[in-house]
């Protein structure tokens, strides 16, 4: 390697004296795209067997929440009872939820399922969601700068909802003293809309960064991560069409940005689209 480029030294000897030819090949390029691939086959992989453990944890999870159902309808139950059974309910719909990311992880989204809509409406949404978490670190502040009047993105909305969400919930986890500002923008850039989610938390190491979509990557403690939730959501984008992009230091924070390409775009007539920087 010299620099950022790597090349390949071919050696040719021409005499006994130790004259040779030497050749150098840049194969920066191919070497980026066989790790591309090499990438993608593993998403592939852990995308089928997702689905598969999915599939086998949702049937008993459907019995569970179902009988709860049924013996809080009960006559007689005793308070006890019923806080019990409220417990087992929200734990099996927990569950089911987790389960739900798995399948989306291990498939592409129904074209049902995806329509024309606003991505700052989008995005509010699940910061409005993500507020709740907040109320466990009051010392975090949460600013949002979305732009109006963008153009509408075709796709899965509560897809691309989840993948705000889960930046939210890295973002404050990336805080370890929960005290520091989540910033979450949209705007426009040349036919795509994008969103971008910066914290001022202890940020990524650079060894560390071309991971970070990776299955099963995580530098959280044991039973705080699993690694699935930057993979989901760079699958997600990818189904989209769109691209991830990462910033990030240690102890300067990280901004991850998502841009999702506008069909057809047209510009309204009342509004300026914010720039992306």
């Amino acid at each position: 390697m010299h620099g950022a480029k790597t090349y390949a030294l071919s050696v040719y000897p021409m005499s006994e004296e130790g004259e040779a030819v030497c050749t150098y090949r840049d194969v920066t390029q191919e070497r980026e795209l066989t790790r591309r691939m090499i990438d993608t086959e593993k998403m592939a992989a852990v995308g089928q067997l997702a689905g598969g453990v999915a599939h086998e944890i949702n049937n008993p999870l459907g019995g569970i929440l179902a009988f709860a159902q049924l013996m809080k309808r009960d006559e007689g139950r005793t308070e006890a009872d019923l806080e019990s059974l409220d417990l087992i309910e929200e734990s099996a719909i927990r569950c089911k939820r987790i389960v739900e990311s798995l399948l989306r992880f291990s498939r592409r989204s129904r074209e049902e399922d995806r329509h024309k809509f606003d991505l700052s409406r989008c995005v509010d949404d699940a910061a409005y969601l993500f507020r709740a978490q907040l109320q466990s670190a009051p010392k975090v502040k949460l600013e949002l700068k979305l732009a109006e009047g963008l153009p509408q993105v075709h796709g899965d909305a509560a897809q691309l909802g989840q993948v705000v969400l889960n930046l939210l919930q890295n973002s404050l986890q990336a805080m370890p003293a929960r005290d520091g500002t989540i910033t979450v923008e949209s705007g426009q850039l040349k036919g795509r809309c994008f969103f971008r989610v910066t914290d001022t938390g202890a940020g990524i190491a650079a060894e560390h960064l071309p991971h970070v979509f990776e299955p099963s990557f995580t530098t959280k403690p044991p039973g705080e991560g699993t690694g699935l939730g930057l993979a989901i959501a760079y699958r997600i984008v990818e189904d989209h069409g769109g691209e991830f992009q990462v910033e990030s230091a240690p102890g300067r924070g990280a901004t991850f940005t998502v841009l999702i390409p506008v069909p057809q775009v047209s510009w309204p007539s009342n509004s300026s689209p914010a720039q992306l920087p």
